[in-house]
């Protein structure tokens, strides 16, 4: 069923709630896109400094140490 099919069945008030989740979902999506996109770029960029520097522990402590705020991070939001 797509949207126009829903709109249709829904009375007004419930079709504003709609929207506005649809405009959340949206937002929401953005910025997971958003930190996925910066995670990534640095990942990038610190790879490509332990390559060029000959050191292999860069990126390593980083991606652990960006774990474990991650983690604590979901368990402080439980």
């Amino acid at each position: 069923m797509n949207r126009k099919c829903l709109c249709n069945f829904i009375i007004n008030r419930d079709y504003k709630l709609f929207e506005a989740l649809l405009d959340l979902y949206g937002e929401s999506s953005s910025m997971e896109t958003s930190a996925s996109f910066t995670y990534g770029f640095k990942l990038g960029a610190l790879v490509m400094i332990e390559v060029l520097s000959g050191k292999e522990e860069v990126v390593r402590k980083r991606v652990k140490r960006t774990r474990l705020l991650t983690t604590q991070q979901k368990s402080s939001n439980e």
